[in-house]
Protein backbone atom coordinates (compact mmCIF):
# COMPACT_ATOMS: atom_id res chain seq x y z
CA UNK A 1 0.00 0.00 0.00
CA UNK A 2 1.48 2.99 -0.96
CA UNK A 3 1.07 6.25 1.42
CA UNK A 4 1.76 9.74 0.28
CA UNK A 5 4.25 11.42 2.79
CA UNK A 6 4.38 15.34 3.48
CA UNK A 7 8.50 14.70 3.04
CA UNK A 8 7.89 13.67 -0.41
CA UNK A 9 5.77 16.54 -1.37
CA UNK A 10 7.17 19.16 0.87
CA UNK A 11 3.43 20.63 0.85
CA UNK A 12 2.03 21.25 4.53
CA UNK A 13 -1.53 20.24 3.18
CA UNK A 14 -2.82 17.66 0.74
CA UNK A 15 -6.51 18.37 -1.01
CA UNK A 16 -8.46 14.96 0.80
CA UNK A 17 -10.32 14.20 -2.53
CA UNK A 18 -8.47 15.39 -5.63
CA UNK A 19 -5.28 14.76 -3.88
CA UNK A 20 -2.89 17.42 -5.16
CA UNK A 21 -1.13 19.87 -2.89
CA UNK A 22 -2.50 22.81 -1.91
CA UNK A 23 -0.34 25.97 -2.00
CA UNK A 24 0.91 27.31 1.17
CA UNK A 25 -0.48 30.85 1.68
CA UNK A 26 1.90 33.37 2.57
CA UNK A 27 2.63 34.22 6.29
CA UNK A 28 3.87 37.43 7.01
CA UNK A 29 6.33 38.06 10.29
CA UNK A 30 4.37 37.78 13.30
CA UNK A 31 4.75 41.58 14.98
CA UNK A 32 5.66 40.21 18.09
CA UNK A 33 9.09 38.43 17.13
CA UNK A 34 12.24 41.05 15.79
CA UNK A 35 13.49 40.19 12.04
CA UNK A 36 15.79 37.00 12.22
CA UNK A 37 18.70 39.69 12.38
CA UNK A 38 20.19 40.36 15.48
CA UNK A 39 20.29 44.23 16.50
CA UNK A 40 22.78 44.81 18.79
CA UNK A 41 22.80 48.08 20.84
CA UNK A 42 26.60 48.58 21.16
CA UNK A 43 26.31 52.06 23.22
CA UNK A 44 25.22 52.69 26.77
CA UNK A 45 21.53 52.71 25.83
CA UNK A 46 20.10 52.98 22.17
CA UNK A 47 16.63 54.34 20.46
CA UNK A 48 15.00 51.64 18.69
CA UNK A 49 11.28 50.77 16.91
CA UNK A 50 8.88 48.89 18.30
CA UNK A 51 6.46 49.32 15.51
CA UNK A 52 6.20 48.95 11.10
CA UNK A 53 5.87 52.21 9.85
CA UNK A 54 7.95 54.04 7.12
CA UNK A 55 9.88 57.29 7.89
CA UNK A 56 11.15 59.87 6.01
CA UNK A 57 15.20 61.26 5.87
CA UNK A 58 13.27 64.69 7.30
CA UNK A 59 11.18 62.74 9.85
CA UNK A 60 14.65 61.15 11.27
CA UNK A 61 16.90 63.99 10.69
CA UNK A 62 14.40 66.35 13.09
CA UNK A 63 14.58 63.42 15.55
CA UNK A 64 18.94 63.61 15.50
CA UNK A 65 18.91 67.24 16.02
CA UNK A 66 16.25 67.06 19.06
CA UNK A 67 17.95 64.46 20.55
CA UNK A 68 21.05 66.60 20.15
CA UNK A 69 19.61 69.48 21.91
CA UNK A 70 18.89 66.97 25.43
CA UNK A 71 22.06 65.69 25.06
CA UNK A 72 25.11 66.17 28.04
CA UNK A 73 27.72 68.48 26.59
CA UNK A 74 31.03 66.82 25.79
CA UNK A 75 30.29 63.41 27.92
CA UNK A 76 28.04 61.58 25.35
CA UNK A 77 28.38 61.14 21.27
CA UNK A 78 24.87 60.46 19.13
CA UNK A 79 25.63 57.78 16.76
CA UNK A 80 22.58 57.71 14.16
CA UNK A 81 22.57 54.20 12.36
CA UNK A 82 21.99 54.97 8.27
CA UNK A 83 22.63 51.65 6.70
CA UNK A 84 18.93 51.65 5.71
CA UNK A 85 17.30 51.08 2.09
CA UNK A 86 15.51 53.74 0.97
CA UNK A 87 12.11 53.45 -1.14
CA UNK A 88 10.33 55.89 -3.27
CA UNK A 89 7.26 57.11 -2.08
CA UNK A 90 5.19 58.48 -5.22
CA UNK A 91 2.21 60.95 -4.73
CA UNK A 92 -0.53 62.22 -7.38
CA UNK A 93 -1.54 65.71 -7.40
CA UNK A 94 -5.13 65.95 -5.55
CA UNK A 95 -6.72 67.15 -8.38
CA UNK A 96 -5.74 64.71 -10.86
CA UNK A 97 -8.37 62.30 -12.39
CA UNK A 98 -8.13 58.44 -11.70
CA UNK A 99 -5.64 55.95 -13.81
CA UNK A 100 -3.09 57.95 -16.11
CA UNK A 101 -0.37 55.53 -14.49
CA UNK A 102 2.19 56.54 -11.64
CA UNK A 103 3.33 59.71 -11.29
CA UNK A 104 6.43 60.95 -10.25
CA UNK A 105 9.00 60.08 -7.34
CA UNK A 106 7.60 62.62 -4.66
CA UNK A 107 10.43 61.72 -1.51
CA UNK A 108 12.04 59.10 -0.32
CA UNK A 109 11.17 56.40 2.84
CA UNK A 110 12.66 54.00 5.16
CA UNK A 111 10.41 50.62 5.81
CA UNK A 112 11.31 49.65 9.16
CA UNK A 113 10.02 46.64 11.26
CA UNK A 114 10.08 46.18 15.13
CA UNK A 115 13.76 46.18 16.58
CA UNK A 116 15.14 47.75 14.49
CA UNK A 117 17.90 50.36 16.08
CA UNK A 118 18.27 54.22 15.15
CA UNK A 119 20.03 55.99 17.68
CA UNK A 120 22.48 55.30 20.26
CA UNK A 121 24.48 57.15 23.13
CA UNK A 122 28.23 56.54 23.59
CA UNK A 123 29.89 57.30 26.52
CA UNK A 124 33.17 59.34 25.86
CA UNK A 125 33.93 59.26 29.51
CA UNK A 126 33.02 57.19 32.41
CA UNK A 127 29.68 58.54 33.60
CA UNK A 128 26.56 56.42 33.26
CA UNK A 129 23.29 57.26 32.43
CA UNK A 130 20.53 56.03 34.31
CA UNK A 131 17.44 54.77 32.03
CA UNK A 132 15.28 57.93 33.34
CA UNK A 133 17.95 60.26 32.04
CA UNK A 134 17.72 58.23 28.42
CA UNK A 135 14.43 58.11 28.50
CA UNK A 136 14.68 62.08 28.67
CA UNK A 137 16.93 62.35 25.93
CA UNK A 138 15.11 59.94 23.58
CA UNK A 139 11.60 62.03 24.89
CA UNK A 140 11.95 64.94 22.37
CA UNK A 141 13.39 62.52 19.69
CA UNK A 142 10.52 60.46 19.75
CA UNK A 143 7.90 62.95 18.99
CA UNK A 144 9.55 63.65 15.21
CA UNK A 145 9.02 59.87 14.28
CA UNK A 146 5.93 58.59 13.11
CA UNK A 147 6.17 54.78 14.32
CA UNK A 148 6.62 54.18 18.47
CA UNK A 149 10.31 53.71 19.85
CA UNK A 150 11.64 51.83 22.46
CA UNK A 151 14.98 52.90 24.89
CA UNK A 152 16.63 49.58 25.64
CA UNK A 153 19.91 49.23 27.01
CA UNK A 154 23.48 48.21 25.91
CA UNK A 155 23.65 44.55 24.53
CA UNK A 156 21.25 42.06 22.59
CA UNK A 157 17.97 43.46 21.46
CA UNK A 158 15.14 41.00 21.94
CA UNK A 159 11.48 40.78 22.33
CA UNK A 160 11.21 41.60 25.46
CA UNK A 161 12.41 44.79 25.27
CA UNK A 162 10.68 46.04 22.83
CA UNK A 163 7.41 45.02 23.88
CA UNK A 164 7.76 45.41 27.61
CA UNK A 165 8.52 49.08 27.16
CA UNK A 166 6.30 50.13 24.29
CA UNK A 167 3.35 48.78 26.65
CA UNK A 168 3.93 50.90 29.36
Amino acid sequence: MLRRTEAIFGYHYVHPKSGRPIKQTRTYGDPRYINNEVALIKGQWGLITSDFGMVSQTQLENARLAILRRMPRGAFSLVMHTHYEEFPVVKKTPESRMGGGKSNIHHFAYKFTTGIPLFELQSLSSRQISEVEANGIFLLGRKHLPLSTSVVPQGRVDEYHVFKRSEE
